[in-house]
């Protein structure tokens, strides 16, 4: 496949078309949100805040144009990197303010996702995984190796480090 051709210009487009449906999906439900929180101002609703059990999500114009900034950068790191979506959306869910139990299993949900999407992926295209075994060494391979449970292991500490700062009560994410 050339650059530059109707072939390369149509995988590229069919690539990225998964955005553009994301897009949408997240501009209705971030819609009705704000919807919802406007009739909630509205009528004068009192949010719960107890701590055992987390409180409200107050889905006003800051947290609706945090949360797609947050997701896309946690979807970029753990498409480059490797590392699993939750480790970012997990720490996201409970500066919403949502229960740690709740968090901890939305984001387990997730895994289902991402798991299946991998594999899919992985059967459609075997050529890209002949292609990736071929271009790594066991040189390159033994490389790779430590400098990825060396990054785990920084990434892991940093996110305890940044939990135990922000969160009063212990998660089930440390």
């Amino acid at each position: 496949m050339r650059c530059g051709s109707a072939r390369y210009i149509a995988s590229w487009c069919w690539m990225l078309s998964p955005l553009l449906v994301f897009a949408a999906a997240f501009a209705v439900a971030a819609r009705r949100l704000a919807g919802k929180h406007r009739d909630r101002k509205a009528w004068a609703y009192r949010y719960i805040d107890i701590p055992e059990w987390g409180r409200d999500v107050k889905w006003d114009t800051a947290t609706l144009c945090e949360l797609p900034a947050v997701g896309l950068v946690a979807g970029t790191f753990s498409g480059m990197l490797g590392i699993g979506g939750g480790m970012i959306t997990g720490p996201l869910l409970l500066k919403l303010g949502t229960n740690p139990q709740v968090s901890s299993a939305s984001t387990g949900f997730m895994l289902v996702f991402t798991a299946s999407s991998t594999s899919i992926q992985c059967v459609h295209t075997p050529q890209l995984t002949r292609l990736a075994r071929a271009s790594l060494t066991t040189t390159s391979r033994l490389q790779i190796h430590p400098w990825g449970g060396a990054t785990t292991a920084v990434g892991r500490a940093v996110r305890r480090h940044w939990l135990r700062r922000r969160c009063s009560s212990p998660s089930p994410l440390w």
